[in-house]
């Protein structure tokens, strides 16, 4: 649904597994142009002006390997870049806009008696008003609604929900599941429960209590400092970060309801993946009106 995740899909995805199935599996001329644009693409990324360093020692010792890094980092190029860059799209190196995919529906056909799905639509990003409605939305689907209907009667090893704010974006998943038809459906249906009938207070406050003790749970030198590399890249600050839990704990059971009513609504925007057998996929593309839908046929 946006550019990024297309990209990283492309990298990491189907896409790239089916890129590397046309790859020659011989050495010669088309194996060595690939090694000189991996090298081209390695002169372009691994620049001084693009690297950020992370350490975590004792503290009687970071002075010492901070001189070291310094010194072994000055020998890499320079593009003469800088590393801070903002921008709102996407460009290919020949200048070609990269959209997200236009499709709101993908087949991908494995010969396995269990399946994979997925569904994403349009949610908030991180810091925007209601975003820590979505965040208790998606735990309240996850650990109820989507638990039952999905891997206790339907008999799916697990099935989640999760909000994406740095994209903007809320998605479901089951894997290792059965009935992918089935839980396609179970995704829109939980929305519209959650924001009919919505949870009592108890409730509630076991999910903020269950979100806010993740988030403030003890953590070892070397994974905050993991952590804080990480929200650093992505301009999460602490204040950021002080404004959402305060969201958090100002949420009430209609607040919920009424952001779990707006996913439903954006349901009709949604994007649907079924990974299944042949048998499995019929079933499914009858049921959302994707009948004769091409599929990918991914390579085992």
């Amino acid at each position: 649904m946006e550019p990024a995740i297309r990209i990283e899909d492309e990298w990491r995805g189907i896409e790239q597994l089916l890129f590397l199935t046309t790859l020659p599996t011989q050495a010669g001329p088309e194996i060595e142009a690939i090694g000189q644009e991996l090298k081209t693409l390695r002169d372009k990324v691994i620049t001084r002006q693009r690297m950020m360093l992370n350490m975590s020692a004792d503290g009687q010792q970071l002075g010492r390997i901070h001189t070291q890094m310094a010194e072994h980092l000055a020998d890499f190029p320079s593009d003469g870049s800088s590393m801070s860059r903002s921008f709102d799209h996407f460009v290919s190196d020949d200048g070609v806009l990269i959209e997200p995919y236009q499709d709101n529906w993908e087949s991908l056909q494995v010969p396995a008696s269990v399946g994979y799905s997925g569904m994403a639509l349009p949610g908030l990003l991180y810091g925007k008003p209601g975003y820590g409605a979505y965040i208790l939305v998606a735990h309240l689907l996850k650990t109820d609604y989507l638990w039952q209907k999905i891997r206790m009667q339907g008999g799916a090893y697990g099935a989640a929900a999760s909000t994406h704010g740095l994209e903007g974006i809320f998605s479901f998943l089951s894997y290792r599941d059965p009935s992918v038809e089935k839980s396609l459906q179970v995704y829109e249906d939980g929305l519209s429960h959650l924001a009919r009938e919505g949870v009592t207070e108890g409730e509630l406050e076991k999910a903020i209590i269950a979100i806010v003790g993740k988030d403030t749970r003890p953590k070892s030198p070397g994974e905050k400092s993991v952590v804080g590399l990480k929200r650093r890249l992505y301009g999460i600050s602490d204040e950021l970060r002080r404004a959402a839990r305060h969201e958090m704990l100002e949420v009430k059971v209609a607040d919920v309801k009424r952001e779990a009513a707006v996913l439903h609504e954006n349901a009709d925007k949604a994007v649907r993946v079924a990974m299944a057998e042949s048998k499995v996929l019929d079933k499914a593309e009858q049921l959302f009106g994707r009948k004769g839908q091409k599929r990918i046929i991914v390579p085992m």
